[in-house]
């Protein structure tokens, strides 16, 4: 396991708490959010390993306990992060646009509209 990756176990264990606490809608988006967070990781840690940083969370769990914060605190900064990355792939998109010749993918059609 390397860095990015608690994000996914943070999500995967709040999936499992609400599924045994007989909340399936809250369990299938946490689960969905799990998803989404293992994606992120598979990224960071390609680009760390690619700089020659390489980190192992499981080490790190043992020399402190682990915090845990209010859901809410959770929710919000996960949406936070996600209006961040919209709009900065908004950003990205913009001058794609005004220079199609540079444009390389049509990943960012979807979110001028949005």
């Amino acid at each position: 396991m390397r860095i990015g990756f608690s994000g996914f176990l943070l999500f995967k264990e709040l999936s499992s708490r609400l599924q045994k606490a007989g909340r399936p809608e809250l369990s299938r988006l946490f689960n969905l959010m799990a998803l989404d967070e293992a994606r992120h990781a598979g990224f960071l840690n390609r680009a760390l390993m690619a700089e020659g940083i390489e980190i192992d969370l499981p080490s790190l769990g043992t020399k402190r306990p682990i915090t845990w914060f209010p859901l809410s605190w959770v929710l919000d900064s996960f949406c936070l992060t996600e209006y961040i990355g919209t709009w900065r792939s908004i950003l990205i998109d913009r001058p794609l646009k005004a220079h199609p010749d540079h444009a390389f993918a049509p990943l960012f059609d979807c979110f001028e509209p949005w």
